[in-house]
């Protein structure tokens, strides 16, 4: 499952299914802002059949790309 978090954090997390925990997939740098690793309001995501995730960011005016590290845990490069 992925669950994106609006307001001060600012990340997207990802869950296994029987986890305690999720892992920042993305965003949570620092809170918002418009750097790289920064989302500001991240809104929608996807993931394309390569693996890419991508989140589209509302006061960023961008959509951010990330490449697949290992995806069976939800893990993901820098943004692209």
């Amino acid at each position: 499952m992925i669950i994106t978090e609006g307001g001060t954090a600012s990340r997207i997390i990802g869950w296994q299914i029987g986890a305690d925990t999720g892992n920042v997939i993305a965003g949570g740098i620092s809170n918002k802002g418009n750097g790289p690793e920064q989302l500001d309001l991240p809104g929608d995501t996807f993931i394309d059949v390569d693996g890419n995730f991508y989140i589209s960011v509302m006061n960023n005016f961008r959509v951010q790309k990330y490449a697949p590290v290992d995806t069976t845990r939800l893990f993901y490069a820098h943004p692209q």
